[in-house]
């Protein structure tokens, strides 16, 4: 703790408030909401329930997406209420009827008698094609539709990469003993959508050296990649003694900077560590300068300032561009079997849903039928 940013420990890792965006830290705290969900409730009772945030996380986001999708896209709210909430299964509307005096023996379309959404889920070879025997092993799926997924990353305290920032540093000290201020380029990049999927990386290059790394932490957004590729390179030119000229495709990056050298140094609410310690950087390297590049050749009409020129500029952007690409691909590799889990699980609720909304659908009209109501009036 450094008097603005704290640390909490969670089962996803370390959470840094100081550099950790606002959407990684309120991805967190769902995902803590969702965990005490699963291990509360007496359909999670498996013997590894009490165990699941150390091997695996439940995929109750995919349930929720699919449910949101459902209601969004003509979906009654009642109806599907009654599909996933077991709120209104087979047992519960024959004692509804019986309060009534009314009897009520419903049997599915296979012949099973008081079908509930377990049956209508994965144990009708009417719904499931013949697949009998298809059912999840862990009576949480089977109950709630909602599969588990592997943990693979893990947040933790991000660390600079030491031994990359020397190599920039000895390159930077080369370049100004021939009484050149060097010119250092740094990228940002992020590949995948959820806070959970994004895998992030910087890049930086100067003269003949470039350096690549991946992102440490849990913020892997495109604006944490780039907030680090400058703190890496400003590093390095601290560590070698040396003004730079940082030139940066991420405007909002470059233009704290550019404030920042400026003597305007307000501490936003999120990245506040990291910021602090570019702050502190730029006080050692006081004739640093930050500059604005345009991205993959756009804006055409874009001028450096005047002693510099526009091929070099836009030729060291493309190089750390290249190493971020590259070693953020090469992340999103490496968690491809998460990917895969959280694809192929969505896909499992998704069916078992439509599956149980079925059921519901047939047992609602078949119970209306023996209220002698109109099934259409009925939820």
């Amino acid at each position: 703790m450094d008097g603005t940013s704290a640390c909490y420990c969670t089962p996803d890792g370390v959470v840094q408030s100081g550099a950790d965006g606002k959407p990684a830290i309120n991805a967190v705290a769902a995902r803590g909401w969702e965990r005490e969900l699963w291990q509360y409730d007496s359909r999670t009772n498996e013997e590894l329930s009490d165990q699941v945030s150390d091997f695996s996380r439940p995929c109750i986001a995919t349930h929720a997406a699919w449910s949101h999708d459902a209601l969004g896209n003509g979906g009654g709210r009642r109806r599907l209420k009654a599909a996933v909430g077991a709120a209104f299964d087979s047992k519960v509307a024959a004692k509804m009827a019986a309060k009534v005096s009314v009897v009520f023996s419903p049997t599915c379309d296979c012949g099973y008698l008081f079908p509930d959404r377990a049956h209508w889920m994965w144990f009708c070879p009417t719904r499931i094609a013949g697949r009998v025997g298809s059912a999840p092993p862990y009576l949480s799926m089977l109950k709630l539709a909602v599969p588990r997924v592997p943990l693979v990353r893990k947040a933790r305290l991000p660390s600079l990469p030491t031994e990359r920032i020397a190599d920039l540093a000895r390159s930077l000290q080369v370049i100004a003993s021939t009484g050149v201020k060097p010119i250092v380029a740094t990228d940002g990049g992020s590949k995948g959508e959820s806070v959970w999927t994004r895998c992030a990386a910087f890049g930086a290059a100067t003269g003949h050296t470039r350096i690549g790394g991946r992102l440490q932490g849990l913020d892997h957004s495109a604006y944490a990649a780039e907030l680090w590729g400058a703190l890496v390179a400003l590093t390095s030119a601290a560590q070698a003694g040396v003004d730079i000229t940082l030139i940066i495709d991420n405007q909002a990056v470059q233009k704290r900077i550019w404030q920042a050298i400026r003597g305007r140094r307000q501490l936003p609410t999120y990245f506040s560590t990291t910021w602090r310690r570019i702050f502190e950087l730029l006080d050692r390297i006081p004739g640093t300068e930050c500059f604005w590049v345009p991205a993959h050749d756009r804006h055409e009409e874009w001028r450096p300032p005047a002693g510099h020129d526009k091929a070099t500029w836009r030729e060291l952007n493309d190089y750390a561009d290249l190493e971020a690409s590259a070693a953020s691909s090469r992340l999103w590799e490496e968690l491809t079997s998460e990917r895969n889990a959280n694809d192929a699980n969505a896909r499992i609720a998704h069916v078992a849903l439509l599956r149980v909304l079925d059921g519901s659908e047939q047992l609602r009209q078949a119970f209306s039928l023996a209220m002698g109501e109109d099934p259409e009036r009925r939820m």
